[in-house]
């Protein structure tokens, strides 16, 4: 691509990448070299420009701030279908071209490396993770060799973040020198470190002439980066001294905790090798990671006497990858673990390349059905639709065959899949019951489609303490499937479950059925643990953190929740410091004493949030009335602030880690002057969304969810969302009914009911169908019969047959009873007709079901009679005889459909009662002989 950009002569093409193209130039007013930075692509995305103006920003905070080493930008310029950065040249090449025209020496290698850790430990410095350190990020001066780190388009000011796991097309960083906590797959969060692992690659490069691993395969890279080990850098390339190869090796490691700590340990280090070859040619062994202590407060993210848990989980695996289905429940208070344990599973799936799925249910959306199971598909789905054409085309295939004309069923709830799909056919109507099966094989065929020999299949479903009965019905025939390669982990919080719970029935019937459940219960941290844990946090030997850790003990009685917050509150209060002078940190263990701890989550999250500005307060609030995860537009319309204003709002919260952003586009929220972007957060723990939403009153938070409804119907939320837009907004609604003042707020309300039972009922899931069908009723008026008689009937049908489908026979006939004096249309009345022949049937009352049936037969025009006398049984023979001689019932196959619904229902009506015809009038079957 050709870039003509007016006041620049673009002179020739320096590199070209899927990211980015980059020109050398001159600016022609003054004829300064320079190098021009832009997209491969024309016409790019708000996003990509936005993502330029954020790295022109950083760059200049980083120069504001005296970091002095990175390449400046002069400008961001925008041309009719592109953006382009304006970076000074100074005649700077990249390490990586380098690598391609030479080798280095140790008398090179030495002073370059002690360069690049100066710079990053100042970029540290200004809470700045820069997550691409690469050769091709950093460059060198061929003659003075000066260096400079270039690129910031993906650095993040959050002190540490979780990736998520997705496919290998949506990975952040390049992947030869990618930290593995950066893939999204191994149970840690990325801080600065990751940048040590990647600067350990770029030195084993510089050392043997070639990253550590070399694969073509991104899958087999990123795993090789997981869990193997590469060979020492002396031992690829003679000469280089064993304590550099160790000093490598340390940046290398795979746990961050084992890598070097901060850019001044490691500088510390290199110039000691440098100054020990420089005066003998032999560096003689020392003892690495001497002065090796950081400054930058962190909490420690192993996980502290797990083992035997850790274990367990990972034995649970193995029998699943072997074949097994195996069910393991994880239980504990809040903060205790649960969610830490289980990812620590991701590494093994990698290595297995199986594949997860995760979700949690939600406190607030208890009515709606398989959400964590919809969640983790949902997921799954976003991550086959980043990998080859090759590769989605064949899961579409593999898709396709498992869910054959029926792909529509599933569509409703999972829009992703006709993403993958394509548009499918509209299923055919079947009766409630069939309906369900239909649904649940479907979708038990779906989920199993990813758990096979070549890659088992990992389901998380958190919070299972707030799960909903059709969820669980869906878990037991997921565990009754006998195909095997399936591991499902439910966690919860065993206090709130009691043995009338749902989840406790459910796990009734598995014992009954002779499924065998797995359970992990985890406790708080013993003292020993704790010991560890503090020593790790201020890197001090345990004998020195004893009373400290005693402390910790007695405060928090080992939750390591709060054992985290309990030292975050001491370094914020400065009661924890880092000693300059000395090199270490330092506590005021009296002032300490004076701390005060809550043991209640939520009291301890309350007392965080109240530490924020009042604006931040309000927002916070009133996101926990959205949800778990919340949308930053709708944040910003409840608020009335631009998405941008809210954006800067919430950066506290980020920076406080009360949420987490689930974009990569939370970085740029705060450039988005059109908003434009799509940003979600995420509360970081539900206990925090918990502690925010009873901080408002019963009052305010029924006013902010009709609020949030109203918006969201106004923005066209259940067109843009049609797989779970309804339940949102009819969820909303309903924690907020008594705010619908006028008929036609109730009106509105009792349709969006009435659709979210329908929809639900589609899926299987009875109950929260019924419960859909109960606020319609209720919002109805005295007089609905008159003034909206098809909405009002359409409900207490739906009523009668959800209620029958519940299994609550009693309640049918109420409704029935209710609505049947109102409605004067036969065929308006069958639906609830044919339901209370169902529960009579299901109730073993024949003899009431059948007389029923013949005169609900005998109003369509069906007349027969329950006794008939001989000779008319032999008339009747007679005809149906006649009928198959002459080759007419074959036939029937080759007519059109019946359209006239009274035939259709004498039928349909006609089928249910044979059984019951040939059990109390046994005469009406047909003669043997």
């Amino acid at each position: 691509m050709t870039l003509r950009l007016p006041g620049y002569t673009v002179n020739e093409t320096i590199h070209e990448s899927r990211n980015a193209i980059v020109y050398r130039g001159q600016r022609t007013i003054d004829g300064r070299p320079v190098i021009l930075k832009t997209l491969p692509t024309p016409s790019p995305s708000w996003e990509e420009i936005t993502r330029y103006q954020r790295e022109f920003d950083l760059t200049h905070s980083l120069l504001a701030a005296g970091v002095v080493d990175i390449a400046a930008i002069y400008a961001l310029e925008m041309t009719a279908d592109q953006a382009i950065l304006v970076l000074e040249d100074a005649g700077f090449i990249s390490l990586a071209k380098l690598l391609r025209q030479q080798s280095l020496t140790l008398a090179e290698f030495f002073p370059l490396a002690i360069k690049v850790v100066r710079v990053l430990g100042q970029i540290h410095q200004q809470h700045i993770i820069h997550k691409d350190i690469n050769p091709a990020n950093i460059l060198i001066h061929p003659e003075t060799r000066d260096i400079k780190v270039i690129d910031f388009g993906l650095a993040t000011q959050l002190s540490h973040l979780t990736a998520n796991l997705s496919g290998m097309n949506s990975l952040e960083g390049t992947l030869p020198y990618l930290a593995p906590e950066q893939s999204g797959r191994m149970n840690r969060p990325i801080d600065y470190r990751a940048d040590f692992y990647a600067l350990g690659a770029t030195f084993y490069e510089l050392l043997v002439g070639e990253p550590p691993f070399i694969e073509s395969d991104p899958l087999t890279l990123v795993n090789a980066h997981l869990t193997q080990i590469p060979a020492a850098p002396h031992l690829r390339q003679a000469g280089v001294p064993t304590m550099v190869s160790e000093l490598v090796m340390k940046l290398l490691a795979k746990d961050a905790a084992d890598r070097y700590q901060s850019a001044y340990g490691l500088q510390a280090d290199l110039v000691e090798c440098w100054s020990r070859w420089e005066g003998a040619r032999r560096i003689g062994h020392f003892p690495l990671g001497q002065y090796d202590v950081s400054d930058l407060f962190r909490l420690p993210q192993k996980l502290y006497g797990r083992e035997t848990a850790v274990s367990h989980a990972w034995t649970a695996f193995e029998r699943a990858s072997a074949g097994g289905v195996e069910f393991l429940l994880v239980t504990g208070e809040a903060g205790v673990g649960k969610t830490a344990l289980v990812r620590e599973l991701y590494k093994p799936l990698t290595q297995r390349r199986g594949f997860l799925m995760a979700g949690n249910f939600s406190l607030l959306q208890r009515s709606t059905p398989y959400i964590p199971l919809a969640q983790g598909l949902r997921n799954l789905f976003r991550q086959l639709l980043t990998e080859s054409a090759e590769q989605l085309a064949a899961w579409r295939d593999k898709i396709q065959q498992a869910v054959g004309r029926n792909g529509q069923v599933l569509v409703e709830l999972l829009p992703e899949l006709q993403h993958i799909l394509g548009p499918q056919p509209a299923p055919s109507p079947l009766p409630p019951e069939e309906a369900r099966h239909r649904f649940t094989h479907l979708f038990k065929n779906l989920v199993l489609l990813f758990a096979q020999p070549q890659h088992p299949l990992v389901v998380v479903v958190d919070d299972m303490q707030w799960s909903d009965v059709a969820s669980l019905e869906m878990i037991e025939q997921l565990l009754a499937n006998g195909r095997g390669h399936l591991l499902f982990i439910g966690m919860y919080r065993h206090e709130e479950v009691n043995e009338v719970h749902p989840l406790s029935r459910l796990l009734a019937k598995l014992e009954e059925a002779k499924q065998e459940v797995s359970r992990i219960h985890l406790h708080p941290l013993t003292a020993e643990d704790i010991q560890a844990y503090v020593a790790d946090a201020v890197g001090r030997p345990e004998e020195e953190t004893a009373e400290l850790s005693l402390l910790l003990e007695r405060k928090t009685a080992g939750n390591p929740f709060f054992m985290g917050e309990f030292l975050k509150e001491l370094h914020t209060t400065q009661t924890l410091v880092f000693n300059h002078n000395l090199g270490r940190w330092q506590w005021n263990l009296q002032q300490a004493e004076l701390q005060g701890m809550t043991n209640n989550v939520v009291a301890l999250m309350t007392q965080k949030v109240a530490r924020l500005t009042p604006t931040v307060q309000h927002l916070f609030k009133l996101a926990a009335c959205i949800g778990t995860e919340f949308e930053l537009h709708l944040l910003a319309k409840l608020t009335g602030h631009t998405p941008q204003e809210t954006a800067k709002q919430l950066w506290p919260a980020l920076m406080e880690e009360l949420i987490v952003p689930l974009d990569s586009t939370y970085n740029l929220a705060h450039l988005d002057a059109k908003g434009a972007l799509e940003v979600r957060y995420r509360f970081v723990h539900d206990r925090v969304q918990e502690a925010a939403y009873l901080m408002l009153g019963p009052a305010e938070r029924s006013a902010a969810h009709w609020q949030i409804g109203q918006l969201l119907l106004q923005d066209n939320y259940l067109e843009k969302n049609p797989a779970r837009g309804l339940f949102v907004v009819v969820n909303q609604l309903n924690l907020s009914w008594e705010h619908a003042d006028t008929a036609a707020e109730k009106l509105t309300l009792a349709q969006l009911n009435l659709a979210a039972a329908h929809k639900t009922k589609q899926s299987a899931a009875f109950q929260a169908a019924y419960d859909y069908t109960q606020m319609g009723l209720r919002l109805l008026s005295p007089s609905s019969w008159q003034t909206d008689y098809g909405l009002t009937r359409d409900l207490h049908t739906e009523a009668v047959q959800c209620a029958y489908l519940c299994h609550q026979q009693e309640e049918m006939w109420r409704w029935s009873e209710q609505a049947l004096p109102h409605i004067a249309d036969l065929l308006e009345q069958l639906p609830i007709l044919e339901t209370q022949i169902q529960v009579l049937l299901f109730q073993q009352k024949l003899p009431e079901a059948l007389p029923l049936g013949l005169k609900i037969l005998a109003d369509l025009g069906v007349k027969l009679t329950q006794e008939p006398s001989d000779e008319e049984l032999a008339e009747l023979f007679a005809a149906v005889a006649n009928l198959w001689q002459a080759d007419q019932i074959p036939s029937l196959l080759d007519l059109p459909p019946m359209t006239d619904m009274q035939t259709v229902a004498a039928m349909r009506l006609l089928v249910r009662l044979q059984l019951v015809a040939s059990v109390i009038a046994p005469k009406c079957k047909r003669p043997s002989s």
